[in-house]
């Protein structure tokens, strides 16, 4: 089993470590690749903020076409070594950013974007991937990673959202050397949560080991990050939680942990 195709978003920040990420994915499931740079229009950037002057609009146009420039070349560079394997594109489109980006995740099986040291810099395709396109996402750490899918920690809680990522990401686990799924005692039962996805993924060709935390002084974001670091997990599956307000993404904790936490492994995500 392997996942269709890959698209990764071209953030002139991220899109080095991003293009590398995709690499490594591509290798491991032998998937095609597809490199997408956004193009602003002056439409969309004036219906961002519709308050604006318009020199303000056009200083913003300049600004946003200067990063889709310098995003074209990054892709380009990264396309000429390409390192993974099967067919590899570029494709340069121009609208706005959000609804270009889910447009092409929704035909995609998986998107990737990065992340810088303070957080995830491309929001905008991180928000259309989420919550526009009913397609995964892989958010790169901020150092691209040496390694991916050899040891995969799933953080379960029994939710739609964690079973939507797991069964997204199940041609990653398929390859796993090693896949411990981790669940919080509390409000959820643990152990009788972790047991019903353990013997379905077992069903399914997959052996999973399983650990329920128990409930502790500490936050559950904490157990949860410091389970996957013991561990020595290269790759997170996870559910996402929030919403999106006015192209900001509100995050739950857990999910939001794990984002800005800098020295973290790629997070396979899924709403």
């Amino acid at each position: 089993m392997s996942l269709p195709n890959i698209l990764v978003h071209i953030h002139k920040e991220t899109g080095g470590q991003a293009m590398s990420l995709a690499a490594h994915v591509s290798r491991l499931l032998d998937a095609s690749t597809t490199a997408l740079v956004v193009r602003p229009t002056a439409e969309s950037v004036a219906a961002a903020d519709a308050m604006a002057p318009v020199a303000t609009t056009q200083i913003v146009l300049a600004n946003d076409e200067a990063d889709a420039e310098a995003a074209l070349k990054i892709a380009q560079n990264e396309l000429a070594d390409w390192r993974g394997v099967g067919e590899a594109t570029l494709v340069a489109e121009t609208g706005e950013v959000t609804e270009t980006v889910a447009k092409h995740a929704r035909v995609h099986g998986l998107t990737v974007i990065g992340a810088k040291e303070d957080g995830v810099e491309d929001v905008a395709g991180l928000e259309a991937c989420l919550f526009g396109s009913g397609r995964p996402v892989l958010v790169a750490p901020p150092k691209a990673p040496d390694r991916i899918g050899e040891r995969i920690a799933i953080l379960w809680n029994d939710s739609p959202e964690s079973a939507n990522a797991v069964w997204a990401a199940f041609p990653l686990l398929a390859h796993a050397d090693a896949v411990t799924a981790f669940a919080v005692d509390g409000a959820l039962d643990a152990h009788a949560a972790l047991a019903r996805l353990q013997k379905s993924m077992h069903r399914a060709g997959v052996s999973i080991d399983a650990r329920a935390l128990p409930e502790a002084d500490d936050s559950t974001e904490e157990r949860l990050l410091r389970a996957v670091k013991a561990f020595k997990a290269d790759l997170i599956v996870m559910g996402a939680y929030g919403h999106s307000q006015l192209r900001e993404l509100l995050f739950g904790g857990v999910t939001k942990t794990m984002l800005d936490n800098t020295d973290r492994p790629t997070v396979f995500m899924a709403h």
